[in-house]
Parts: structure tokens; C-alpha cells; sequence
């Protein structure tokens, strides 16, 4: 199994104990920049790992705004999971940060979205890692893996809020062209 983890740049240390559990695992995990040879591109490298991945594997810890890195590489890893159906992103959460939206936007709003959660790392970083390596695996007990809706409440609010934008336009573009 190939896996590919996305991680900001402040969760490095987190990312790399991940990766290296996963390695123990005998799961093959792309190791991010000291992979690179000189003069390749970056965004190439990492489109490329990704597409070869089977899962990407999302880790969530730091609240900060994702860098222009960490966006084009989530995009690239939904561009891939539309692409190929069986490729999966399998959030790991550390403490109580949330989802992040294009991990729930990848899949059906009416669908839940399993996630690996790490609340107290001395206590719970080994049954995480016990639940992600099944998850990858595809025999996980999903009864001991978190479930949460793809969709929040703060998502169907902002999803109003947009509709009643693009219908207020409508109804000034229409009245600016006299039509009924």
C-alpha cells in the first residue's frame, strides 16, 4: 500500500511520527522533500506522489489558515480522488480541530465521513494508528472509528447565504435588462 500524508508545515513533527508509524506498519509512505531530486519541481513531485498514492492520508492539528503549499496540494488531492474513485482521504485528527472542508467536500453531502481522531496523543496515538492502518487497509471495525456528516451547519448556513447572493444579483441583472 502506497500512501501519501498531507500536513501543514507547523505539524511537521506530528507528520513525521505519523509517517514513520505507518513505515512500521509496512505501509510505504512518500517522504516528502528528501525525496526530491535537485531542480524538480515541487508542485510536480507532490502531484505525481499523490496520483501514485492509494490513500492520502490528511493530518489536521494546527488552527492556522493553510500556505499556498498546503492549498495547492489539497487541490491536487482532490483532483485525484474525483479522478479515481477508489483513492480515498482519510482525515487524522489531532485534538479538537475540525475537518477541514475539502476533505468533507470529497464526499456525498448526505454521506458521513470517517475520521481518525487523536485527542490525548499520550493515550491515543497507538489505537489511532492501530484504526488508520485498518482503515487503509480496508478492514477497520467501524464501530471504533469516528463518524462525522460531511456537512455542518456552518456549511448549509454559508450555502444560503451564497444562494440568496447569486438570487439578489439575478434580480438586479434582470431589473438592469427590464425583463420580468
Amino acid at each position: 500500500m502506497n500512501v501519501f500524508v498531507s500536513y501543514a508545515a507547523a505539524d511537521r513533527p506530528w507528520a513525521e511520527k505519523l509517517k514513520n508509524a505507518l513505515r512500521e506498519h509496512g505501509i510505504s509512505v512518500w517522504g516528502d522533500t528528501a525525496e526530491l531530486n535537485p531542480g524538480e519541481s515541487w508542485a510536480d513531485r507532490i502531484e505525481q506522489a499523490i496520483r501514485n498514492a492509494e490513500a492520502i492520508v490528511v493530518l489536521a492539528e494546527s488552527q492556522s489558515a493553510p500556505d499556498e503549499k498546503q492549498r495547492r496540494t489539497w487541490q491536487s488531492a482532490l483532483e485525484a480522488v474525483w479522478a479515481d474513485s477508489s483513492k480515498r482521504l482519510i482525515p487524522f485528527l489531532l485534538g479538537e480541530v475540525e475537518v477541514p472542508r475539502f476533505v468533507r467536500a470529497s464526499v456525498s453531502s448526505s454521506a458521513s465521513l470517517p475520521v481518525i481522531r487523536v485527542r490525548e496523543p499520550e493515550q491515543d496515538w497507538e489505537p489511532a494508528i492501530q484504526n488508520l492502518v485498518a482503515v487503509l487497509r480496508r478492514d477497520a471495525d467501524w464501530s471504533q472509528i469516528e463518524q462525522v456528516p460531511s456537512r455542518t451547519e456552518q456549511d448549509f448556513l454559508e450555502h444560503q447565504r451564497s444562494r440568496a447572493q447569486i438570487g439578489a444579483y439575478v434580480e438586479k441583472l434582470k431589473a438592469s435588462l427590464n425583463l420580468p
